[in-house]
């Protein structure tokens, strides 16, 4: 199988883990919905969620970019920033019903550690934007705008600022 096929299957399978755990933390714990926002100011949550779609059309970009353009022989340096995004975004929401359900510290350090591995994930992203041989340099500019949002999200307001607000629930 191609490295190209393997990057792909990796972001399939990662997207249909991240989809999913939030299907199955919305969908069986609504009671949780608020919760999940950690405390998150009101005025500051339509921020999150814009960013939220910003973000995602970020990710999109970079990997599309990253699918089409991308020589063979680089695929293997994209597969540990992929994985730090998509294997603790995928746990993100079941950690976080497990603190909310059991709170802990133990937990907590856990979910604020996934947290921040997708942020690293995302900044290593550009880096290996910038290395590649394939496309334009202004091309490379407005991805890295695109970027910009993502790791926006995944750096500084999942992993620094969420995790601020969050009240670790007492019992």
């Amino acid at each position: 199988m191609s490295t190209r096929n393997q990057f792909l299957i990796l972001n399939i399978l990662g997207g249909m883990a991240v989809l999913g755990s939030y299907a199955w933390g919305i969908g069986l714990f609504p009671d949780l919905r608020d919760d999940f926002w950690g405390g998150v100011p009101e005025g500051l949550r339509g921020f999150y969620t814009l960013n939220m779609f910003l973000a995602a059309g970020g990710y999109i970009a970079i990997f599309s970019f990253f699918m089409l353009r991308e020589r063979p022989e680089n695929f293997a340096r994209l597969y540990l920033p992929y994985v730090l995004i998509l294997i603790p975004s995928a746990l993100w929401l079941p950690l976080t019903v497990w603190v909310l359900l059991e709170p802990g510290i133990a937990l907590w350090w856990l979910l604020r550690i996934d947290l921040l591995a997708v942020g690293l994930g995302g900044l290593m992203l550009y880096p290996a934007l910038w290395r590649t041989e394939a496309g334009s340099r202004d091309t490379k500019k407005l991805l890295s705008i695109a970027l910009f949002f993502f790791c926006l999200q995944t750096a500084v307001l999942d992993a620094l600022v969420w995790p601020y607000y969050f009240e670790l629930p007492m019992h």
